[in-house]
């Protein structure tokens, strides 16, 4: 009876890991995949709705996307790498004081989670902004004429667009956060060790790396399509 209760009790317990290892990795495509269309509108449709020439309808298919995480798996890779420079110096130096730093910051530590929780979140902040310029977004808008609805070209663009970008990086970096801690905090309730902690960053690096190789590869597909389109379109055009 004790051995099929312990048998049972492993086979839940694996089970509620399988199901972790699932749910962050759909979470961790759709943080990667998510998007906020900010819709834009263009000088040109503009005038082509105040004189009733229509454009409407081009006109809401035009928006500008912005990644729910635009950094995307940076901050787990540089949270990662801070956390290690500790025990990487002390088992290289020797140094006394550096060994109990480098312990508490070793995975499985108390500190561990929190630390690299608050790091993700952190990094995930500052690096939206190293890939994505609200100034920048703003003077391209202005140079394609094309402008925000209700909102101002110029500096009040710039404005709005910076502050979707701090809640969209704020939300990433907690959506990000969340997925960090959830396979290590079921790791500890039902007992399970794996090699290398499979719910530390080297899975969610993992998964990003997999999803932004299938949506370039998607991309580039779709711009071969296009060309091929386009050629066939004015091959036409020659033979007619």
């Amino acid at each position: 009876m004790a051995k099929a209760g312990e048998a049972d009790a492993n086979s839940l317990g694996g089970g509620i890991f399988a199901a972790t290892l699932l749910v962050t990795i759909l979470g961790v495509v759709y943080v990667l995949s998510a998007e906020r269309r900010i819709p834009i509108l263009f000088a040109k449709r503009l005038q082509d709705e105040a004189s009733g020439q229509g454009g409407t309808g081009d006109a809401a298919e035009s928006y500008l996307p912005v990644k729910l995480n635009a950094s995307g798996v940076l901050p787990l890779i540089f949270a990662g790498s801070l956390l290690s420079l500790p025990a990487l110096a002390a088992n290289y130096t020797k140094v006394g004081w550096l060994q109990p730093i480098a312990k508490n910051l070793l995975p499985g530590s108390d500190l561990y989670i929190p630390l690299s929780c608050g790091l993700i979140f952190v990094f995930s902040y500052i690096s939206t902004f190293q890939v994505l310029d609200p100034k920048d977004m703003s003077t391209v808008l202005r140079k394609q004429a094309a402008a925000i609805p209700q909102v101002r070209p110029g500096k009040e663009t710039e404005e709005y667009i910076k502050g979707v970008l701090e809640r969209q990086s704020v939300f990433g970096g907690i959506i990000l956060a969340i997925l960090f801690v959830l396979p290590n905090a079921i790791e500890k309730a039902t007992g399970l060790q794996t090699a290398n902690s499979f719910g530390g960053t080297s899975l969610l690096i993992l998964v990003g790396v997999a999803a932004d190789t299938w949506r370039q590869l998607q991309a580039e597909l779709l711009m071969q399509q296009y060309a091929a389109d386009v050629d066939t379109f004015y091959k036409g055009k020659r033979d007619g």
